[in-house]
């Protein structure tokens, strides 16, 4: 990995059972290297996979979504979003497959998906319809290293239990001095075990750090951009299931969010009532 690890860590990492990337999702970066990948055969692809394409047909059509008109097959989506934009929605789509079989993760795992949903809201509502699909996986992998842990470590259900008093930066350091691995680590292993760009494996391994964006590097602003959509998004979906704890991280973090984007307090609160509203429709309140 290209951030720095203890000895302990990595120690830990490769004893940890990761799930492997689904064989649809190899198939389609293999079809994406020929010089004129094919969209039928993509598509094709896809849809043979029938968890993967009904999952990603639901997100391409949910509210947060937000699609001009319902998109009843693969081969549509494709059509309409382009291998580029949707490659985001596959991967995310099979992470969730390959890690939500126990029942104890169901809501942590409804919570995580909520945050995904948010982060394609607010990247609209900033005009960065460019990052959406993007911060949607960033929004589903950020948070995939909690049930990693859950399954690779005896008693782990203490740190979920704690989640809705604790902020996620404070369960990290507890999980660090309890385990000697956090679920930001964890990952930012899975990212980098799915062969996901090296930036975004950073991205991962260093997002409770409060200068997250410059430690990752690099001059593109795409980065500051993605996490502060993300910290907005949990901030969203935080208000409406978990304040006390998502407050927590906000004060920690709403600085750099805010100033990614220029926000003032009145801009935020906007943010999150449109997003609360988008993902949750009538039954916010």
């Amino acid at each position: 990995m290209s951030v720095a690890l203890t000895s302990e860590q990595k120690k830990l990492l490769t004893q940890m059972t990761l799930p492997p990337r689904s064989e649809t999702l190899a198939a389609l970066k293999r079809e994406m290297t020929v010089d004129e990948p094919h969209i039928e055969t993509m598509a094709e692809l896809i849809t043979k996979d029938i968890g993967l394409s009904g999952q990603i047909l639901s997100v391409v059509n949910s509210s947060a979504f937000s699609p001009v008109q319902k998109v009843d097959s693969i081969k549509q989506a494709v059509m309409m979003l382009g291998i580029e934009q949707l490659m985001p929605l596959i991967r995310a789509a099979s992470l969730k497959s390959s890690l939500i079989s126990h029942g104890f993760l169901a809501d942590y795992w409804r919570y995580n998906e909520w945050t995904a949903q948010a982060c394609l809201v607010v990247a609209r509502l900033l005009n960065r319809e460019r990052l959406a699909h993007y911060a949607y996986q960033f929004g589903l992998f950020q948070g995939a290293g909690v049930p990693l842990l859950y399954l690779n470590f005896e008693g782990y259900e203490q740190f979920i239990k704690q989640s809705n008093r604790i902020g996620w930066s404070e369960i990290a350091t507890q999980e660090e001095a309890s385990l000697a691995i956090s679920h930001a680590t964890a990952s930012a292993a899975l990212a980098q075990y799915w062969r996901l760009p090296a930036t975004m494996v950073k991205m991962f391994y260093f997002y409770y750090q409060v200068d997250a964006a410059e430690r990752v590097g690099g001059s593109s602003s795409a980065i500051a951009e993605i996490i502060a959509i993300h910290r907005l998004a949990r901030y969203s979906i935080d208000q409406q299931t978990r304040s006390i704890a998502g407050d927590q991280d906000w004060q920690r973090f709403k600085s750099s969010a805010m100033a990614a984007f220029q926000l003032t307090e009145a801009n935020v609160t906007r943010l999150v009532d449109s997003s609360i509203e988008q993902v949750f429709g009538s039954s916010a309140g």
